[in-house]
């Protein structure tokens, strides 16, 4: 369970951050499918939601006690 946590936190974060520089470079429009359809300025808060989510995953895969 802790490496599943650990791999889909580091997919959140490679989306995030995947987005983010697409976005700079190529302007916001399109920066990945899931939210093509979303206002520029909306795009922006996905990424960055994106990277929390990712954060909050791994810090919930790190801080778990074993049983």
């Amino acid at each position: 369970m802790k490496t599943f946590l650990l791999i889909l936190g580091v997919i959140f974060f490679g989306l995030g951050v995947r987005g983010i520089i697409v976005g700079f470079v190529h302007g916001s429009g399109g920066s990945f499918l899931l939210y093509k359809n979303l206002p520029d300025n909306m795009e922006m808060y996905a990424n960055i939601l994106f990277i929390i989510i990712s954060f909050f995953i791994l810090g919930v895969s790190k801080n778990k006690k074993k049983v």
